[in-house]
């Protein structure tokens, strides 16, 4: 039985962290091929609405800070050339 920690946690952590964990198990693939057997397919997107959420923002940011520099960096004649 591969015991996990508590809350939402994605499928990469929970394999990650299993492994040490179950007994007899000698690799990560034996681990994963458990959690799938037992949780079925739908666990292997647990914990990702959270993770989606919590990189939202900063990927927001990312994304308008780069077009913003893009905006400001090109020159006039060229902006205007493409229109």
């Amino acid at each position: 039985m591969v015991v996990v920690g508590g809350g939402r946690r994605p499928t990469c952590q929970v394999t990650r962290a299993s492994v040490p964990q179950v007994e007899g198990r000698s690799s990560v693939l034996e681990t994963f091929r458990q959690l799938l057997a037992e949780e079925g397919p739908r666990g292997m997107t647990k914990g990702l609405s959270a993770r989606v959420i919590s990189a939202m923002p900063t990927s927001v940011l990312i994304v308008v800070g780069y077009e913003t520099l893009k905006r400001l960096s090109l020159r006039a004649d060229l902006v205007e050339s493409r229109h």
